[in-house]
């Protein structure tokens, strides 16, 4: 065949010069281990729409695809053709004249990294690539049309490895197709296969060439791509309902993308400083799908945990299976356990959910159990009502509950049930990744003898600590009556440490008091509220 666009060879590889052959890269050191903390994700503020600046007579218009294809075309002395949009998975980088060649090219990078798109063009001769880096294998061609003109696409590219002395043709990793419309030629070359541009096999590459038009106008609006959205509110608009997203995520990242496929929404979040998404939330309605236990986990990995009211399972691993070896069998999947992949599932009364940590390789980066729910749970902004709820039908009465909290100890919100002593104790802090935070304590007392928030003693004397009734505090805690209301309550600082001396950190500060059969404690740690603002506090129970 004769070929009008690429120098064809019948070799498969060339030698190169030693300059350009590289050694095997040393296995990079890993950082060491962090477990980040969380953080309130940032909330994407809606921008006002700016009115399109055709006169590219402004900063921000001059880095646009209208005004660089514009400044190219002058310089090139002819009018480019263009995508409409930006194709999928892809978004404008950059448009510039190539005086070597009299092109114009524009490229496009792959939204979460690693490709390209590049659209070339001119009407000049057209540069035919001769030397063997442009050269490319008789059989990776093949003669195609666009919009019924002749044309050429190849697929693949020389490549050298670590080590080699020569480049070799790999038939993946590139697609180059090449045409001609009476005297403007045209390439569009694609480059790397992540999976943002996957969808771009030969075909769909013809399909683009087909869509070029004569010029993209200044206020072209791309519809919603339903896989590449950037807001959670555009997948609520196309699935019609609330979708949960965590309030809390690692240190550092950000939403990057939504998708909302088949009923079901994915939301992905990775660090600010990088493309990459390591942090995954699926979700859908309960009617189309439920979620379990890991069933394709050894036993005993998968461990059943609550989430909020509601139960779910966490497990770590994955299935390995080695590196691919050409003409070698698949080898036997093999558990790891220890592989850097956290995943926890759990199904409310509307949806299902699948959350999964996993962070880019040798990042150092780890997760845990207990910071994987704590992201679940942020999903929620009436859990805090949820978890309150359950713990009322485990302790069998109903809570009393300050109506309004000061902003260091709102926000969220944990409540358990002790059935070992009859007390529920509920947490009140605006960082569930510290201790720190108000400590409301409560329990109906039946007996006396059986109360465990009674009141409190002074006494140096720890010999005989009580597990019931009043609480033995060392007479370093500044113990004193209080007026509560219109009953008395115990007042103290500190806390006993584990060698049984009692250490009157006064971060650390008590309010004890009884109104009719509930006992009550309040304790701040380390929240700068003072007395007279937990009495408040405790005198504004509902």
């Amino acid at each position: 065949k004769m070929f009008l666009f690429f120098a064809v060879t019948n070799e498969k590889s060339f030698p190169i010069p030693t300059d350009q052959s590289f050694p095997i890269p040393a296995t990079p050191t890993s950082p060491g281990a962090q477990l980040l903390p969380l953080e309130p994700v940032r909330v994407s503020q809606p921008t006002s729409t700016a009115t399109p600046d055709a006169t590219c007579s402004t900063p921000a218009s001059k880095t646009g695809h209208f005004c660089q294809v514009r400044a190219a075309e002058a310089q090139a002395g002819f009018d480019a053709r263009e995508f409409l949009y930006d194709p999928k998975g892809l978004k404008f980088s950059s448009a510039e004249f190539i005086p070597e060649t009299g092109e114009i090219r524009m490229e496009f990078v792959v939204i979460t990294g690693g490709g390209y798109l590049h659209l070339r063009q001119g009407v000049a001769g057209f540069p035919m690539q001769t030397d063997n880096w442009g050269k490319v294998p008789s059989d990776a061609v093949e003669q195609v049309e666009v919009n019924g003109l002749y044309a050429e696409i190849a697929s693949g590219t020389y490549v050298v490895y670590p080590g080699a002395t020569s480049a070799v043709w790999e038939p993946g990793g590139q697609l180059s197709l090449a045409w001609r419309d009476g005297g403007h030629w045209f390439v569009l070359e694609k480059l790397g296969d992540p999976y943002p541009i996957e969808w771009i096999t030969n075909d769909e590459l013809i399909t683009l060439a087909e869509g070029l038009v004569d010029e993209r106008p200044v206020d072209a609006v791309p519809p919603l791509d339903p896989e590449y959205l950037s807001t959670v509110e555009q997948a609520e608009a196309l699935a019609g309902f609330h979708i949960p997203s965590p309030v809390l995520v690692p240190r550092g990242y950000e939403l990057k993308r939504v998708v909302w496929m088949d009923n079901v929404a994915r939301l992905m979040y990775g660090p600010k400083n990088s493309s990459n998404s390591e942090l995954f939330i699926s979700l859908g309605q309960i009617a189309n799908n439920q979620v379990g236990p890991c069933d394709e986990c050894p036993p005993g990995v998968t461990e059943t945990v609550q989430v909020g009211p509601w139960t779910g399972w966490y497990w770590r691993g994955t299935f390995y299976t080695g590196l691919y070896v050409e003409g070698q069998p698949t080898a036997t999947p093999v558990w790891q356990g220890n592989a850097p992949l956290w995943s926890l599932a759990w199904n409310t009364e509307q949806f299902w959910f699948s959350m999964s940590y996993n962070p880019s390789f040798n990042s150092g980066k780890e997760m845990s159990k207990e910071i994987l729910i704590k992201i679940a749970e942020s999903m929620f902004p009436d859990a805090n009502t949820l978890k309150i709820d359950l713990a009322e039908r485990q302790a069998g009465f109903n809570l009393m509950l300050p109506p309004r909290l000061p902003g260091t100890v709102s926000g969220y919100v944990k409540a358990e049930y002790n059935p070992a002593n009859g007390v529920v104790w509920i947490w009140f802090t605006n960082n569930p990744e510290y201790m720190n935070g108000l400590y409301l304590s409560q329990q109906v007392v039946s007996n006396s003898d059986n109360c465990f928030l009674c009141g409190a003693v002074a006494s140096d004397d720890t010999s005989g600590l009580l597990t019931q009734g009043p609480e033995v505090v060392g007479t370093n805690a500044k113990l004193k009556n209080v007026k509560v209301g219109a009953v008395t309550g115990q007042y103290y600082v500190g806390i006993r440490k584990g060698s049984g001396e009692w250490d009157p950190n006064s971060d650390i500060k008590h309010l004890r008091w009884q109104v009719g059969d509930r006992a009550f404690e309040l304790v701040s740690l380390g929240t700068g509220l003072n007395l007279e603002f937990l009495i408040m506090i405790a005198e504004s129970l509902e």
